[in-house]
């Protein structure tokens, strides 16, 4: 077990299994928050207090690729070969595309509901710091 506090000092209980995944997770109350069940094959359902369910897939470098949320939305993410995310399609279909800096780190511009008339497009421009 591992115990984690929160800038105001609340504490949270995280229980992993033999492979060190995260299994449950208490409040400082004592009362139970998260478990987390593994199917195999990088799907995992996590269940929260109050009994919803999402579940997850995740890639074989344990990128998040599809969550399908308690009501059945589905989203969908997909990455690039230094493992940062694309592409984003979420439960409503409405899709978000990130572009790279030539090394592939750096966001340069993220395109949010792509192709539709609410689409928005953030650029970002990144200078040297000089030493």
């Amino acid at each position: 077990m591992v115990t984690v506090k929160d800038p105001a000092g609340n504490s949270r209980t995280q229980t992993r299994n033999e492979e060190g995944q995260l299994i449950g997770e208490q409040d400082h109350t004592g009362s139970k928050t998260l478990t987390v069940g593994y199917l195999g094959g990088g799907a995992r359902i996590l269940t929260d207090a109050d009994g919803n369910t999402t579940k997850e897939y995740r890639d074989t470098w344990d990128n998040l690729t599809k969550r399908i949320d308690p009501e059945g939305g589905i989203t969908q993410y997909s990455y690039n070969t230094n493992g940062k995310p694309i592409n984003i399609t979420d439960a409503e279909n409405s899709a978000t595309a990130i572009s790279y800096d030539p090394s592939g780190s750096l966001p340069t511009q993220i395109t949010r509901a792509q192709g539709s008339a609410d689409q928005t497009v953030t650029t970002f421009n990144y200078t040297t710091r000089a030493s």
